[in-house]
């Protein structure tokens, strides 16, 4: 069954919501056979289907999640400190890249996300814009749940919001001589996965890495200028990607 007897005991002692199911499911089936009589057998059915119904319940739950026993406690003491300390993470998160290739050169950046609050008052930070060497910023926005936000004022919400932030930077280079675009994309709070989807005239390629040095999956795209990078692990805020355009 991929668990020992000892394993699943181990696991269900301390749990009290795995202790009330299993409860309900002794009791319904003790009284489905007291009552297993021939006047009574709708009623005893009903009661063992119950009982049954209720263990296979348990048993998915159980045979189904990750064992994270084997996990140190300072790494999920982390965790949970940092969506405390946050008090929301974002999901859903979409970014955008584009160039054009008019005199200047321009980036254009677009990335969306759900905001999901974890306690009540949430504090939200907005996106940090800082352009890279050799560019400025020649328009930005910043708009939640349609309405427009300050790039330098926090904001709180109580519920679930979307997000999008709009940038555009300007080559201040010669076009003739910039060859390597990089950009860095920081978190402010923790998200449950992002992609990056790249439009590059021809001539022009991109890579993107996780800041740790990780590779990142890359999907299948059906458009010539189109890639597509995804990861769909946890990261915390301050993690990020890293994103280069490279002309050929």
């Amino acid at each position: 069954m991929g668990i020992r007897l000892r394993d699943f005991i181990t696991r269900l002692r301390g749990n009290p919501v795995a202790l009330s199911t299993l409860l309900v499911a002794v009791g319904a089936a003790f009284v489905g056979f007291l009552m297993a009589k021939p006047d009574a057998g709708v009623l005893a059915g009903a009661l063992i289907g119950a009982s049954v119904s209720a263990v296979v319940g348990l048993l998915i739950t159980f045979l189904g999640e990750p064992d994270i026993r084997t996990v140190p406690r300072p790494f999920l003491e982390a965790a949970k400190r940092e969506l405390a300390e946050s008090g929301y993470y974002r999901s859903n998160h979409r970014y955008w890249v584009a160039l054009s290739e008019q005199s200047p050169i321009h980036i254009h950046i677009i990335f969306t996300s759900r905001i999901v609050p974890a306690v009540n008052n949430a504090r939200v930070k907005p996106p940090q814009i800082t352009p890279p060497s050799g560019a400025s910023v020649v328009h930005k926005e910043y708009k939640v749940g349609r309405f427009p936000k300050n790039f330098d004022d926090e904001f709180e919400i109580n519920s679930i919001q979307g997000e999008q932030c709009t940038v555009t930077y300007r080559i201040d280079n010669n076009p003739d001589t910039i060859n390597i675009f990089r950009e860095t994309h920081r978190w402010t709070s923790p998200i449950d996965g992002f992609t990056l989807t790249s439009n590059l005239p021809d001539g022009y390629t991109i890579r993107a890495v996780y800041l740790s040095g990780l590779s990142l999956d890359e999907e299948e795209s059906h458009i010539p200028t189109e890639r597509i990078f995804s990861r769909n692990e946890v990261a915390f805020s301050q993690q990020g990607v890293t994103w280069t355009i490279i002309k050929a």
